[in-house]
């Protein structure tokens, strides 16, 4: 737990450009700065292109620093003596840093300096989700991938290998399903590993709900009566994006007044998708909205889909997308990819597990 009266240095390397940039780390640092108003907190992020951006966050200090390729932990070495240089002259604080390669960079930078605690957010795996992404790569490359995996696990390793020994360092895991795969993998010590909460979206309150549902479903011009589904993400592959347009597609052959309502900033992918489906135009809406106004959007369906593929970058997750939908209190269709939603692991979830058939229909609330 980071102390409440010291500096807060809050390191990033995956971007501020990231997704989920806004939801998992602007909002969190933004409610810290709001219960701790005279707290001084460093975002430092390390970029491609540094030079480049402009970011202006009121509440905290933004510094970017220059990103190098990863060629191995070695690679990393002008990261840490640009991040050292930044700690040293902080007086005692703590560390937050997101993912392994910035939990790496961190420890190492750290040393023998005044950080009075540290805590290294795993948000899933980064050698699984890399050798994921690159898992169609013939030849050559494919040695080359093979190559640079194997690098992405040592770091994993070196990352996470301080946790039983450094008394000040706390892994954050995502979800249970995470927690226990690096207890079981990595040999972290329990006791110093904890299961994060504080980035969980405030539910909503069932009078907001209904005002938004009312003005959301007028601006779109969607009956008051039909029953809308509803995706809120990319057109990314992992994110099953035909497999949820195939679905809806089965399910307004049998509810004619079915609406699917995508939320999302890749219109033209989808759109093709809803083509080559052959989906009638006013059976659904695609939208884009800052991440601020997602809520009122959501607000206007009567479940979220979320599909993915059986593997284990999918299991030990906890998409930002379920935690918005659970925040509206909405139905979750989805095929019992993530432990999150899975029985054995949150029994009272609201979830419908519509299984590999998806034949599970949500309940048709009044």
């Amino acid at each position: 737990m980071q102390q409440t009266n010291i500096p807060h240095v809050f390191v990033l390397y995956d971007g501020v450009e990231n997704s989920v940039f806004e939801s998992q780390v602007v909002e969190p640092l933004k409610a810290e700065s709001r219960t701790f108003p005279h707290k001084k907190i460093y975002l430092i992020s390390f970029e491609h292109r540094p030079q480049q951006i402009q970011l202006i966050l009121p509440f905290c200090t933004v510094l970017l620093l220059k990103k190098y390729p990863f060629l191995g932990r070695l690679s990393l070495i002008l990261a840490i003596r640009a991040l050292r240089k930044i700690v040293k002259q902080l007086p005692p604080f703590s560390l937050t840093a997101r993912g392994p390669i910035a939990g790496y960079i961190s420890v190492e930078a750290a040393k023998k300096t005044v950080c009075a605690n540290m805590i290294i957010q795993a948000r899933g795996l980064l050698t699984e989700e890399y050798r994921y992404t690159h898992v169609e790569k013939k030849g050559i490359k494919k040695l080359i991938h093979t190559i640079r995996a194997r690098w992405y696990q040592q770091l994993e390793h070196s990352a996470y290998k301080p946790i039983s020994d450094n008394y000040h360092i706390t892994i954050q895991a995502v979800s249970s399903a995470l927690r226990n795969y690096l207890i079981a993998v990595f040999h972290v010590n329990p006791k110093r590993i904890t299961v994060a909460h504080h980035d969980v979206p405030q539910s909503i309150t069932q009078e907001q709900k209904k005002i938004w549902r009312t003005a959301t479903r007028a601006l779109l011009n969607i009956n008051e009566n039909a029953f809308v589904y509803c995706y809120n993400g990319s057109a990314k592959k992992w994110q099953c994006p035909e497999q949820t347009i195939t679905f809806f597609k089965k399910k307004s052959t049998i509810h004619k007044d079915a609406i699917l309502l995508i939320i999302t900033h890749e219109r033209t992918l989808f759109e093709q998708l809803i083509k080559k489906h052959v989906i009638n135009s006013s059976s659904y809406r695609i939208v884009s909205v800052p991440h601020e106004e997602i809520f009122s959007v959501l607000a206007a369906a009567d479940c979220g889909i979320i599909l993915r593929e059986p593997h284990i970058l999918n299991w030990i997750s906890r998409p930002t997308k379920v935690l918005e939908y659970q925040a509206l209190d909405l139905e979750i269709i989805h095929n019992n990819t993530i432990a999150l939603l899975s029985p054995n692991y949150q029994s009272n979830n609201p979830a419908i597990n519509a299984e590999s058939k998806f034949e599970s229909e949500p309940p048709r609330t009044a």
